[in-house]
């Protein structure tokens, strides 16, 4: 049992099943320190009573540490954005910091995150999540999608309640991307440190199959594209632009330029095919070779065949990704957008 509570309030949502909170909370439970109150948003009543007493009486079985417990329970389904901010609003202690069911702290998390945030002079430290396979084939997943290396999230966050009151709190009304949104924010407000990081955690509920893989990547964009397109940077679209103008000159370059004649010395044969092998070849690199790479993966695993694998599965969910905003176009003309809730706590 740690001999230190923390000033810190933990906000965890929750919509699944008994057994993945009981994983967390019994994660936390064992670490060196805890927080002063852990807040978990139970959307939609998702955790009946008799649920609610396991995992108090046959759980947990640590009176100190159930009464750190505080389940808010909300009639209403309610997506990640929203029940953080309940989380935020209730929120008692001096520092805030996030996680979810799905990412697992290590034992020393907390600790290590509170002495980062009170010896940085911007009172903020973001989150660091690994991405773990239990199968080879998530480990394709993850090579095409997260990467080997850490990445930066918002569970495992940890800061000041004043700096969440200049941040602002999170899209309530969207399935996913209210976390990149917010951390950008924050990134916008120049408190992020790269010297001062999160303990890591640890991410293992992959999706088992390239069906649910998609459909999660489906669902997800679908829900968030107007924060993705709100968020696209400049570089995004300069790229689009420019392979759409490579192509409508590829397609018409005998025509405007060599008049269809052969024998002039601008006439490109088979230039239609060329282009399109291009495209295919550089498209592969990319997405097969150079962003596995800079998202930590070595080209030994790479090499010499697990990056057309990789390639492949970017090719499903980058047309999993298209139909979704495709999908989504109705309601970008009826999407006003909103400005995110201001937070006004009582710290």
């Amino acid at each position: 049992m740690p001999t230190n509570f923390l000033p810190v309030s933990l906000i965890i949502p929750c919509y699944c099943k008994i057994s993945r909170l009981e994983l967390l909370l019994n994660s936390i439970r064992e670490g060196d320190s805890w927080p002063k109150e852990i807040l978990i948003i139970d959307s939609g009543k998702n955790l009946d009573s008799s649920e609610l007493n396991k995992l108090y009486d046959n759980n947990i079985r640590d009176r100190e540490f159930a009464s750190i417990l505080k389940i808010i329970s909300i009639h209403n389904r309610l997506f990640p954005g929203s029940a953080r901010n309940i989380g935020c609003k209730e929120a008692k202690e001096t520092y805030i910091s996030f996680l979810d069911v799905n990412t697992i702290p290590s034992s020393d998390w907390l600790s290590i995150s509170f002495n980062n945030v009170i010896s940085s002079k911007n009172k903020i430290v973001f989150g660091s999540t690994k991405y773990i396979a239990k199968s080879n084939l998530e480990k394709l997943f993850i090579y095409a999608t997260y990467g080997d290396k850490p990445v930066k999230t918002l569970p495992g966050t940890i800061l000041h309640a004043d700096i969440l009151r200049e941040i602002g709190l999170f899209l309530p009304h969207i399935r996913a991307a209210e976390d990149t949104d917010w951390l950008i924010r924050a990134e916008q407000f120049s408190y992020f440190q790269n010297e001062k990081q999160a303990s890591v955690l640890s991410y293992s509920s992959v999706p088992k199959n390239i069906v649910k893989l998609s459909r999660k990547w489906f669902r997800n964009y679908r829900s968030c594209s107007p924060v993705v397109f709100h968020l696209e940077s400049h570089k995004s679209i300069y790229f689009l632009a420019g392979n759409l103008l490579f192509l409508f000159i590829a397609f018409n370059w005998n025509n405007l330029i060599a008049d269809w004649k052969e024998s002039n010395f601008l006439y490109l044969a088979n230039i239609t095919k060329i282009t399109f092998g291009f495209l295919i070849l550089f498209y592969s690199f990319i997405r097969g070779i150079l962003m596995p790479k800079r998202r930590g993966t070595s080209l030994r695993v790479l090499l010499p065949i697990k990056w057309i694998w990789i390639v492949l599965i970017c090719l499903i969910l980058d047309i999993s990704k298209l139909l979704a905003f495709i999908a989504a176009l109705p309601s970008q003309y009826l999407h006003q957008k909103s400005n995110p809730t201001k937070f006004n706590g009582s710290n």
